[in-house]
């Protein structure tokens, strides 16, 4: 939902139309991720006026065999450490 903080520790998606998506004021706290085979690896955004941006900060992440690597609207934040 919105305002939300989800933390993740460890995990892989494969297969789907969005590996991550976070929007309107949540936040996701990535340890490790394993996206393959995604239309759209990581997508912040804002979808409702009344709300703001999103954040997602992931320590490590691979992104493979996509067609679009990331979506992040003005207001906002991806924050990427280290690709494996």
């Amino acid at each position: 939902g919105e305002s939300s903080i989800v933390e993740f520790k460890d995990g892989v998606i494969k297969n789907s139309k969005i590996g991550i998506a976070t929007k309107d004021s949540s936040t996701m706290l990535i340890n490790k991720i394993d996206i393959e085979n995604v239309e759209l690896c990581l997508a912040a955004y804002r979808k409702k006026q009344e709300f703001t941006g999103a954040l997602i900060d992931i320590d490590k992440y691979n992104c493979k065999n996509y067609t679009e690597n990331f979506y992040v609207s003005m207001d906002s934040q991806l924050r990427l450490k280290n690709e494996f």
